[in-house]
């Protein structure tokens, strides 16, 4: 086993290990794992003077989303060798990339039936995020290792109040296509929150 491969060993499925390696091998990526980000789970940069492929991944995902995420960003790594700038980040050459490389990973080895389940709907049309996904966002946020403490927005009552992790304090509204309304007492605002999104509710601020 690479050194790469066993820095990755627990963060992502063992059977996907051997394949991962070798992509990230092929390409020689610079792999960062990093603390949680709020505004996104991963992220790809193209080389630059002297810098090679690198790839940046949000050490808190579980190993079923780090794995999808890490897909998610060699994908763009992929469309960027055979087609540089010219076309759209999470166009259809990208779309038909991830689910190119993510195929050989679609089993039982990798992911548990569930999860099978919803990538198969998820690859028939890949959105630029997971989160983009609700139903695949919502099955993969079962495999969190603090899954039975999360409470998400979709769960609480109309008009309740919840918090988020940075602390700003919400009133939960209308829903609006695929998000929700709300209202922010700390500034006055109002803002579209994922129906996924981790909350605390108020009762459990108390």
């Amino acid at each position: 086993m690479s050194v790469r491969a066993a820095s990755l060993k627990g963060r992502i499925p063992d059977a996907a290990l051997s394949f991962i390696d070798q992509k990230l091998t092929e390409h020689k990526v610079r792999l960062l794992i990093t603390r949680t980000r709020k505004s996104k789970s991963g992220d790809y940069r193209a080389p630059y003077q002297q810098l090679g492929h690198r790839i940046s991944i949000n050490g808190t995902l579980n190993q079923y989303a780090f794995l999808i995420v890490l897909l998610h960003e060699l994908a763009h790594l992929e469309v960027w060798n055979k087609y540089r700038n010219k076309v759209l980040p999470h166009g259809i050459e990208w779309q038909q990339m991830f689910t190119q490389l993510s195929l050989p990973l679609m089993n039982i080895t990798v992911f548990p039936d569930d999860l099978l389940e919803e990538l198969s709907l998820f690859f028939q049309r890949p959105p630029a995020s997971s989160a983009g996904a609700l139903h695949l966002a919502r099955a993969l946020k079962k495999y969190d290792k603090n899954a039975e403490e999360i409470t998400l927005l979709e769960e609480i009552p109309m008009g309740s109040q919840f918090m988020l992790p940075d602390g700003r304090v919400f009133v939960k509204e209308l829903k609006q296509r695929t998000r929700f309304k709300c209202y922010c007492l700390n500034n006055k605002r109002y803002y579209l929150v994922s129906p996924v999104a981790e909350v605390i509710h108020r009762s459990a601020m108390a």
